[in-house]
């Protein structure tokens, strides 16, 4: 899958401009989510609970009005999705398996105390990336806006998210046989016999910036300073395709080599020629990995005047 980029709305009448990121993997990334942006989905034809990542290039109206009830739509259709894979439909009526009913309990619970604990590496249902003041924001819509099995990470002000191999390294072990076999049709799909790199998700970094902002108090024009923010949107390189017949045709043998060549480095081994001859080789990556594709990169950069 490649990179696109979708303009959602546009300055209008009843929309406020917002754009759609899809990265590699089909991950999705919202800029801004004014009021009427959940309109726009439904217009699109794609799928509000796709969005994992919303960033706020400032805190106005037109930038977070609509992020209230794309809070609640994304999380009542996460939560309902993963309740009916929870769920088994057998002779009509809908049994929860005991296994499912204490894993799924061990995993809230697992879930509640990290939250407790501020860990940061549990993977998000939702993430919201911008300048500072998005915390207390979010914090705000405590009241109507419960619930608490929905993982919100806030991240404010300058912000790099976690490399493809960090992000690996975060997700929850124990999967199972059954997530192992999807991940593997997945590679599959994605490279084909599973020799080249999987596509891999934006790595987002925000930049903060500030801005003076005109307001009127007691008869006098001030100005005060308003944080706001940018971003770069980058996907990491892809490596080229590795080529197991030219590797065996020059003699490598198969094994933790081919990784090593996969990987950019080179390779030295030993081995014998048809008379029986011990000899020394040394083959570089490029020989047997064709070349790979540069990184991708997006950058959002917020000007809310000419001036």
């Amino acid at each position: 899958m490649t990179t696109s980029v979708r303009i959602l709305t546009t300055s209008t009448l009843d929309s406020t401009p917002s754009v759609l990121l899809i990265s590699p993997n089909g991950s999705k990334t919202l800029i801004n989510c004014g009021e009427g942006c959940q309109r726009s989905f439904l217009e699109s034809s794609i799928r509000l609970k796709s969005v994992n990542r919303i960033c706020l290039t400032h805190l106005s109206h037109d930038s977070i009005g609509g992020l209230p009830g794309t809070i609640l739509t994304t999380a009542d259709a996460t939560l309902a999705a993963a309740a009916n894979e929870s769920v088994a439909k057998v002779g009509g009526t809908l049994l929860m398996g005991a296994k499912m009913l204490n894993r799924h309990a061990r995993n809230e619970e697992w879930k509640k105390q990290q939250n407790q604990q501020g860990n940061q590496t549990i993977p998000p249902d939702l993430e919201l990336i911008g300048p500072v003041g998005i915390r207390p924001f979010h914090h705000s819509l405590r009241h109507f806006m419960r619930r608490d099995k929905f993982h919100v990470a806030i991240h404010e002000g300058l912000y790099r998210s976690p490399s493809a191999e960090q992000q690996r390294q975060q997700q929850p072990r124990g999967l199972g046989k059954r997530n192992k076999q999807n991940k593997k049709k997945k590679q599959q799909e994605q490279g084909g016999n599973g020799s080249s790199t999987p596509a891999e998700g934006f790595i987002v970094e925000s930049i903060p910036m500030f801005m003076q902002a005109p307001e009127q108090r007691q008869q006098q024009q001030q100005h005060r300073t308003v944080p706001i923010s940018s971003f770069v949107f980058k996907t990491p390189p892809i490596q080229g395709k590795f080529m197991p017949e030219r590797a065996k045709a020059l003699g490598i043998p198969p094994g933790p080599l081919y990784a090593q060549l996969k990987n950019g480095n080179t390779v030295t081994f030993t081995t014998t020629t048809a008379d029986g001859k011990e000899v020394t080789k040394t083959v570089e990556s490029h020989e047997v990995v064709t070349q790979g594709q540069p990184a991708a990169a997006v950058i959002v950069l917020y000007c809310p005047t000419l001036e």
